[in-house]
């Protein structure tokens, strides 16, 4: 069910921002003069590996828990994903979580998706379909199609909500309006499912 891969959160990040530096030493330099945002792309080079220098994990968890520490939202989804899946860091997934739960409070969708998907699927943690339910809502009512998508999930198969066709459809189809491939072909399917 995981929507989103390893990557991910330093490929939207690339997506999001106005780059205007040439390469990492700009970036770096933007980094110490406490620009949070810098620091993110930064974290980026090094760990997608480009922007003249070499992949590198634990640089790349460094400076991303330096973005999240100057407010950072993106910057503590990443780092947070990189104690989930133990890179640069040692693995610790009740520390991704606090990040997650931090970047979230700060309306950053991908770590309510995130978050969603642990509680979901009880990995690391103790299944909660409660907290994948708060988690995925918020995330939806933010308008991120993969959270909708969460919650169309939730409620197709009865997971912690009274199971509901009709939610379950309103769910994946706002997530198919918001790009979130997955929600239109589980709308489709559901759409077409005997009664």
């Amino acid at each position: 069910m995981g929507y989103m891969g390893r990557n991910s959160i330093f490929l939207l990040s690339v997506l999001l921002c106005s780059c205007a530096f040439n390469d990492a030493t700009d970036w770096q330099k933007a980094c110490n003069e406490n620009d949070g945002e810098a620091c993110l792309q930064v974290a980026n080079a090094y760990y997608q590996g480009e922007d003249g220098v070499g992949r590198d994990y634990v640089m790349a968890a460094q400076y991303a828990e330096k973005a999240c520490n100057m407010h950072s939202a993106l910057g503590c989804t990443a780092v947070g994903q990189m104690y989930i899946y133990g890179q640069g860091v040692l693995q610790s997934v009740p520390t991704g979580i606090k990040y997650y739960e931090i970047a979230c409070e700060k309306n950053e969708t991908v770590a309510c998706q995130n978050l969603g998907n642990l509680y979901l699927e009880g990995k690391g943690v103790q299944q909660s379909y409660e907290k994948a339910k708060e988690y995925y809502l918020k995330g939806c009512e933010l308008n991120q199609g993969a959270s909708c998508d969460g919650m169309g999930v939730l409620y197709e198969n009865g997971f912690g909500v009274e199971k509901s066709t009709s939610q379950a459809l309103a769910y994946y189809s706002k997530g198919c309006e918001l790009k979130f491939d997955m929600a239109c072909k589980r709308y489709e399917k559901l759409k077409q499912a005997p009664l």
